[in-house]
C-alpha cells in the first residue's frame, strides 16, 4: 500500500510539474530565454540556424538596435542565414506567439536567409493594439532576400485598430527579391 501511495503521489507531482511548464512557455519568442544569440559574431558573413530559439534569435538581433546597419557595428544586415534543420514553433502557440523578422520602419530584414528546402511550422502571431503591424515570419523585409523555405501550419490574427500587412511568409516587402 505504501508503494502504491508513493507511485501516485510522484505521478502527481509529475503532472503538476508538466502543467506549470505549460503555463511557463507563453508569451513572445523574443522574451528573455526564449530566444539564442549565442551564435551571433558580428565578425562573420555566415550562419547556420538549427534550432527554434536560434530563428527566435534573428528576430531578437533583427528588431534590435544591433539590427541597425547605420547605428553599430554590429548589423546583421548583407549577412547570409542558412537554415540547416526543420523549425517547430509551437512552444510559444499558447501566448501571443512569434515576433515577426524585421518588424517595420527601421526594423527591415536586409540580409539573405537561404531556408534550403527545410519546414518551419506552426508559426502561431497573436496580434492586437491600435498601431500600425507588419505580421509574417519576416515582417518587413527591405533589399533583402527570401528563398528555399516551406512553412507548414501557420496563424496570424489581429484584431485591433490599426493596419495590418501580413503574409506567412514575409508581411511586407521593400526593395527585396
Amino acid at each position: 500500500m505504501k508503494n502504491l501511495f508513493t507511485r501516485v503521489s510522484a505521478t502527481c507531482i509529475l503532472l503538476l510539474i508538466s502543467a506549470l511548464s505549460l503555463f511557463a512557455q507563453s508569451g513572445y519568442w523574443t522574451d528573455e530565454g526564449n530566444y539564442d544569440i549565442s551564435w551571433y559574431d558580428k565578425n562573420q558573413d555566415e550562419f547556420h540556424i538549427t534550432t527554434a530559439k536560434q530563428l527566435a534569435g534573428l528576430a531578437y538581433l533583427t528588431n534590435s538596435e544591433i539590427g541597425i546597419a547605420d547605428r553599430n557595428d554590429y548589423s546583421i544586415h548583407n549577412k547570409v542565414f542558412y537554415l540547416d534543420a526543420d523549425i517547430d514553433l509551437s512552444a510559444y502557440k499558447s501566448g501571443s506567439g512569434w515576433t515577426p523578422i524585421g518588424n517595420g520602419s527601421t526594423r527591415t530584414f536586409a540580409g539573405v536567409f537561404d531556408g534550403q528546402g527545410h519546414t518551419i511550422s506552426n508559426l502561431y502571431i497573436s496580434s492586437s493594439g491600435n498601431d500600425d503591424v507588419t505580421l509574417g515570419l519576416f515582417g518587413e523585409v527591405s533589399h533583402g532576400t527570401i528563398k528555399n523555405v516551406k512553412l507548414d501550419k501557420a496563424s496570424i490574427t489581429y484584431s485591433g485598430g490599426g493596419t495590418a500587412r501580413a503574409g506567412a511568409l514575409v508581411g511586407s516587402l521593400g526593395d527585396s527579391s
